[in-house]
């Protein structure tokens, strides 16, 4: 019965995955890269899946093909500490590789030894799989691995800025606590539908990311910021920017120029008000601060946001200076339309005194 149990959850864990790749071809938002590297983490998280079923079956029986089951067991770990490193490719291709970056390599040559040695694990005389005297090597390489994930996830939230991070945590958390309990023993074959829930909540966490944040800075876009706005329901402040002279600027040094401002400008956007509730950029040059924490101090923040602006140089450019304007929001007294439009139109008549 366990093993009849045992092999239906793998089937459900095979198909999960499977399910996900085929979900994965309508993904407008994941680019070729993330595509490709997100199949590659998939497919190897179902061989490895099916590397354990395949050992479980030979354990204890072919006792003429023990070498069947080293080979089973050698290839399964060591794929298990690549995986984590492809998603964190698939995440951030521009992470800098690190000596962290060597652990598949150290694990693999590891394997290669206990080949000879079986100081991770061996197959005894009857067939049967055991936990070598070293086996913690193997069981650090992964607990590395999942570090680096780790790592990854928070590094990519951060790029995000910072939205969604608990969700990091919570993936994270899931993996170890999931795999921990195998490592403390082996009888609750849980491992691999651990990791492959895990990796299916990790392609949801990032396409959650990118699919609610502006491209070009990161910020939360135009979509998210409506959104946002039906489920307001808290005292707040709406605090809308406007680059001045964008175009201009845009014009003179160059569209990459243009870019650095808008990722600059989002930078600073996020240094003052990103304490204090949520970023967006709802247009070109256009931006917008709800702030839903201390709101009676947006005056405040709009001149260290200022005094920061004029500090600022690109490539030797002074940073556009920026055109802003607020108004509050009180659940049942306002409708978040009323105080937009005011916030605008404090912001235009900023504009146009700068103009003048």
């Amino acid at each position: 019965m366990i093993d009849s149990l045992y092999t239906a959850m793998i089937f459900i864990t095979v198909l999960s995955s499977i399910t996900t790749l085929i979900i994965m071809k309508s993904f407008s938002l994941l680019s070729r890269h993330d595509r490709l590297c997100f199949d590659v983490a998939f497919v190897l998280v179902m061989i490895c899946t099916l590397l354990e079923w395949a050992q479980e079956q030979v354990n204890g029986r072919f006792l003429s093909e023990v070498w069947l089951h080293y080979l089973i067991v050698t290839v399964e770990f060591a794929l298990s500490p690549t995986i984590s490193f492809i998603f964190v490719y698939a995440l951030r291709p521009r992470t800098p590789h690190t000596v962290l970056s060597l652990i598949p390599a150290i694990n693999f040559i590891l394997l290669m030894l206990n080949l000879r040695f079986r100081f991770i694990f061996y197959v005894d005389a009857d067939g049967i799989y055991h936990r070598g005297k070293y086996v913690f090597l193997y069981a650090g390489a992964l607990i590395i691995s999942i570090i680096y994930l780790f790592a990854g996830l928070i590094l990519l939230s951060h790029d995000y800025h910072s939205y969604n991070i608990d969700a990091a945590f919570a993936i994270t958390a899931f993996l170890i606590i999931g795999l921990s309990v195998q490592l403390y023993d082996r009888k609750y074959m849980i491992d691999w539908p651990v990791i492959t829930l895990s990796s299916i909540l990790i392609l949801v966490f990032y396409s959650s990311l990118v699919s609610q944040s502006d491209e070009m800075t990161h910020l939360l876009n135009r979509n998210k910021f409506e959104t946002d706005c039906r489920r307001l329901d808290k005292r707040a402040c709406f605090i809308t920017f406007d680059i001045n002279d964008f175009k201009m600027a845009n014009d003179l040094n160059g569209h990459s120029f243009g870019d650095k401002v808008l990722r600059r400008t989002a930078d600073e956007l996020i240094a003052v008000f990103g304490p204090y509730g949520r970023i967006y950029r709802i247009g070109g040059d256009e931006f917008c601060a709800v702030l839903t924490k201390n709101p009676e101090n947006a005056e405040f923040l709009i001149g260290e946001f200022n005094g920061r602006i004029a500090s600022v140089k690109i490539d030797g450019t002074p940073l556009p200076t920026v055109s802003t304007g607020y108004a509050e929001f009180e659940p049942g007294k306002d409708t978040v339309e009323r105080a937009t439009a005011l916030a605008d139109r404090y912001m235009y008549r900023h504009k146009e005194n700068k103009n003048n």
